[in-house]
């Protein structure tokens, strides 16, 4: 299983991956990226979500936001944007790897 997660971490950098379910994200400095919270019912003025290239975590800043604690890595966020558990998530992102 650690296999896995870990191919499809590598084909599913958080950066690249993220980019296509947040509105306006682009780079904010070294390492990070800054857009908005796909994960918001309502559309707020500055960018409230981050992504951390390096640690390959994202969420959002509005302490209200259920993206806001803990992070989420690429497996995390997609089973939250799907409404999947992790392992239906692992399965979904995994479904072109071997797992044996």
């Amino acid at each position: 299983m650690a296999d896995l997660i870990k191919q499809i971490k590598a084909r599913h950098p958080i950066g690249s991956f993220v980019a296509s379910y947040t509105r306006g994200l682009k780079s904010s400095g070294k390492g990070f990226m800054i857009g908005f919270c796909p994960f918001h019912k309502h559309s707020y003025k500055r960018p409230n979500f981050w992504v951390n290239l390096e640690k390959g975590i994202c969420a959002c800043f509005v302490p209200t936001c259920e993206a806001h604690d803990p992070p989420m890595d690429v497996i995390n966020f997609y089973a939250r944007l799907k409404g999947l558990t992790n392992q239906e998530a692992i399965t979904e992102l995994g479904k072109y790897f071997d797992s044996s």
